[in-house]
């Protein structure tokens, strides 16, 4: 095969013993020093080890006849550069049908994945696009062609030819000469593009003769706002509006660019367990009086908003959240306004400490639940806001099948925001939307007061309400999952939540607290006792390909009953099912010995 850069060969490597790809790097500068520089190089991105990335294992030097001739006369010993590489066999994403957006989305996941390693490691591809997507034989997608890749910190190539692109894929400040990490996020979200539509965003137009002209022609219409998607792009359309911004600052980076595309694929949801207490809620029908009527919304001490009309903070004081651990969700209820719909009960003490709940019943049997959350990190990816009110932004999203989302953006707080949201819990009719705007309009009113209020009273001593989800596990617990680091990827509001994600595997490793009734085996798996804790272990606890682990950290009174609070540790990821939980227990294990759980 010959390429841009050169010819690929299928060879055998007779010492380790292996099937290896041969290419032969066409360089400019073919001098013993350009090779020993593209050999450094290699030996440096052979310890990348990524699953998505093909693997570099050396550069050698072979002389040609007339070269060895010439070395022989007392001449330089010059010759061809060939690189030795992982062999990927299964062909190219340009030689795909084109496939559905959530399988895309898949793929641009693990390869943001990658991406992210090669920029830990100060490296931009500078070439994203289809043909540079390899499959192995199971589907595993790689990315390849590293040799054009480009040193961001000292600008320059880590081969000795100039930056190499494709215009069609190119981000405006690569063609510009001054590529950045950002410049991948771009092109791959036009591969993404190419992947459902059969083309990148941007059409070729015949503008010269010059071939020139035309390649920077067609970049440069980026920086003019001239990028559009094309087709239906269905759960890729926030992903990749994002990732295609003109401006490489306003583009996420790769791991934020992951986290959406994992979304937009649906791998990150299977790690949300829907609520326990909804599995055995009845079937049945309720008329419901609905508090929306002729497109106004009533809001409970406010009177009525117009859709997408815009409102002013009159008191002159900013929404916040303040100090995330004493910060009460559950002022931000009013269950007597949701009364309207069916019994409303407030519960202050389920799942973790960043959310309270308000049920609503009908005939004694639970039928929505309304969440609001406390929630880390900025909303910069969501839509923009549907109306403002005083000083809270409110975004609209799509109402789904089981469930309306509203989620609040405060003026006073960058890296934090409030999600409201009406859920199902059984099969019967109900205005989740309604539902939502009203529990949204007492969000609302709360926030516009000023800093959230704070708890009532403080929680025990033994509480995980005072622990980091962070600490629970250190490095040396978490080596047993292999690419791991003891850094997490996100951290939850209040510490209470953190995430680590192994950077050779695709392995998933999430820690959170919960409260819950207690747990029993028939409905949370197996149940063991390990340092002096119960815990639980149940396959697929979270969805496919996921093992959770319950470890019990305290039993307390709640009401009429009992209640527990627990660490839930879940596993997942594309490995077999018994590794995931072997994994699981070993990780449970080493929960149940931590300090953070010593004193109950």
């Amino acid at each position: 095969m010959r390429g841009g850069r050169g010819e690929v060969w299928l060879a055998y490597d007779t010492e380790l013993p292996r099937a290896v790809a041969l290419k032969r790097a066409r360089i400019r500068d073919d001098t013993m020093a350009a090779f020993h520089q593209m050999r450094r190089e290699a030996s440096a991105l052979a310890e990348l080890n990524h699953p998505h990335v093909v693997t570099l294992f050396d550069a050698v030097r072979v002389p040609t006849a007339d070269r060895a001739a010439g070395a022989a006369d007392g001449g330089p010993a010059e010759g061809e550069t060939w690189l030795v590489m992982e062999y990927v066999s299964g062909g190219d994403l340009a030689d795909q049908p084109t496939t559905s957006p959530r399988e895309a989305a898949r793929v641009g996941a693990q390869i943001a994945g990658a991406l992210r390693a090669l920029h830990d490691k100060g490296i931009a591809h500078c070439d994203v696009k289809p043909a540079n997507i390899l499959l192995t034989q199971d589907g595993t997608p790689k990315l390849t062609d590293l040799d054009a890749a480009f040193r961001v910190e000292c600008s320059e190539t880590i081969t000795p030819h100039r930056l190499a692109f494709t215009p069609d894929y190119a981000a405006p400040e690569v063609v510009r000469g001054s590529p950045t990490y950002a410049s991948d996020v771009f092109s791959l979200g036009a591969t993404l593009h190419a992947l459902v539509t059969g083309g990148p965003p941007r059409r070729r137009r015949d503008v010269g003769a010059d071939t020139g002209e035309v390649v920077r022609t067609e970049s440069f219409l980026a920086p003019r706002g001239t990028v559009h998607l094309d087709g239906d792009l269905g759960v890729l359309t926030r992903p990749l509006t994002r990732m295609l911004q003109p401006d490489p600052q306003d583009r996420p980076d790769a791991t934020e660019a992951r986290r959406m595309l994992e979304e937009a694929a649906g791998l990150r949801k299977p790690l949300r367990r829907p609520d326990r207490r909804y599995l055995a809620a009845g079937a049945g029908v309720v008329l419901l009086a609905l508090a929306v009527a002729g497109g106004v919304r009533w809001w409970p001490g406010g009177g009525s908003i117009l859709p997408g009309e815009d409102h002013t903070a009159r008191s002159g004081r900013v929404a916040s959240i303040g100090d995330q651990r004493t910060a009460d969700p559950c002022a931000l209820t009013d269950p007597t306004a949701l009364d309207r719909f069916g019994r409303a009960e407030l519960d202050r003490a389920y799942g973790n400490f960043d959310r309270c709940d308000v049920l609503l019943s009908s005939g004694g049997d639970e039928f929505v639940d309304v969440k609001v959350d406390l929630n880390n990190g900025p909303a910069s990816e969501l839509d923009a806001p549907s109306r403002t009110v005083g000083s809270v932004q409110v975004v609209e999203e799509g109402p789904e099948s089981e469930e309306c989302n509203r989620t609040l953006v405060l003026d006073g707080e960058k890296d934090a925001h409030v999600t409201v949201t009406a859920k199902l819990v059984d099969e019967r009719a109900a205005p989740l939307c309604d539902i939502a705007d009203v529990a949204t309009g007492s969000a609302v009113e709360v926030l516009n007061r000023g800093e959230l209020p704070r708890r009532a009273g403080t929680p025990v001593e033994a509480s995980l309400a005072h622990r980091d989800a962070c600490t629970v596990l250190d490095g040396k617990a978490l080596a047993v999952v292999p690419g791991i680091d003891a850094e997490p990827e996100d951290v939850g509001f209040g510490n209470w939540d953190c995430q680590w994600r192994s950077s050779t595997r695709d392995i998933v490793v999430d820690l959170r607290f919960d409260r819950s009734p207690p747990l029993n085996a028939q409905e949370d798996g197996r149940v063991t006792r390990v340092g002096g804790h119960d815990v639980f272990l149940q396959a697929e606890g979270e969805g496919d390909q996921t093992c959770l682990a319950q470890v019990v950290h305290r039993e307390y009174p709640a009401g009429d009953g009992t209640a527990v609070e627990t660490v839930r540790l879940t596993v997942g990821g594309p490995q077999p099912m018994d590794r995931l939980c072997d994994l699981t227990t070993a990780l449970a294990g080493s929960v149940a010995a931590s300090a953070e759980l010593s004193s109950r």
